[in-house]
């Protein structure tokens, strides 16, 4: 059983028939995959690597599919992650760039389509 202390939540996640499919970080480095149940039941479908020592806030591209992952560490090297996002909620990793480090916030801004950038904040 996971204990989840900190956790970022992507509520935006992916929709189901019955209850939701929610995708949740963890300190531990983990990326999890929840099902939510119309019981409000809520399980680990999945769980990957996010490649992350402290993944941080999650900022999810519903036309693409695509969430991304700042890395909250201050040292070493942080890098914000991307992952495509299955129709059952699977991630794949998809790119990652380095970054200042320490970030906790994203979200998608400017560009043709209002998301073609990622802004970080601490």
């Amino acid at each position: 059983m996971v204990r989840v202390a900190f956790v970022s939540i992507c509520l935006a996640a992916i929709p189901g028939a019955i209850g939701a499919t929610l995708i949740a970080s963890h300190y531990s480095g983990q990326l999890y995959t929840l099902n939510l149940s119309s019981t409000n039941q809520l399980t680990i479908a999945k769980s990957v690597s996010s490649g992350n020592r402290m993944p941080a806030w999650l900022d999810l591209d519903s036309t693409s599919k695509t969430v991304y992952i700042p890395d909250e560490i201050q040292w070493g090297q942080p890098l914000l992650k991307s992952f495509l996002v299955a129709a059952d909620g699977s991630l794949t990793p998809k790119g990652q760039v380095q970054t200042a480090g320490g970030e906790l916030h994203s979200t998608l801004y400017g560009g043709s389509d209002g998301k073609g950038f990622v802004a970080l904040a601490q």
